[in-house]
Order: structure tokens, then C-alpha cells, then sequence
């Protein structure tokens, strides 16, 4: 069986999960087109990855604040001060 390997290139500031989506959309149009016994098909989707470092990002930010948090209380030993001096940090 023969086999065709293409890669789909992105600009330099453009949005990665954007690129990814609209290259998968594309792959399906073109499977559409093709002869009944030819198909296309992705073999690295970088979507997942963008996904699952977008998720740790969230998660690390989640954990900081509220280790700040936590710290900021135990300094000024009021959760009410540590919390509005907390919300100053973003």
C-alpha cells in the first residue's frame, strides 16, 4: 500500500488550538473528495497536547493561589485581609 505524509505548518503568532481545529475541519472536507477506496486520516494532533498543557496551567495557577493564600493567612492571621490582599496579585 502506498502512502502520502503531509504537515500542516502554523504562522509565527497564530493560535495553535485555532490551527488544529480549522487543519482537522480541512482533513475532513478533503476526505469527502477523495475516491471511495483513498482516505486521509491525522496521525499527531496537536490539539490534545495544547488541551492538556492549557489544563496544567490551570491547575498550577489554582494550586498557587491558594498555597498564597494560605501563607497570607497564616502571616496576618486574618483569612478576610489574606483574601483581599491575595485578590491584589492578579
Amino acid at each position: 500500500s502506498e502512502a502520502v505524509i503531509s504537515t500542516v505548518l502554523m504562522l509565527v503568532g497564530d493560535n495553535s488550538r485555532i490551527v488544529a481545529t480549522d487543519a482537522a475541519e480541512k482533513l475532513t472536507q478533503i476526505n469527502k473528495a477523495l475516491p471511495p477506496d483513498v482516505f486521509a486520516e491525522p496521525v499527531y494532533n496537536r490539539s490534545k497536547l495544547v488541551n492538556a498543557t492549557i489544563s496544567t496551567v490551570e491547575k498550577n495557577l489554582t494550586e498557587g493561589a491558594l498555597l498564597v493564600i494560605v501563607v497570607l493567612f497564616l502571616l496576618l492571621g486574618n483569612i478576610r485581609a489574606a483574601l483581599i490582599t491575595a485578590a491584589v496579585i492578579p
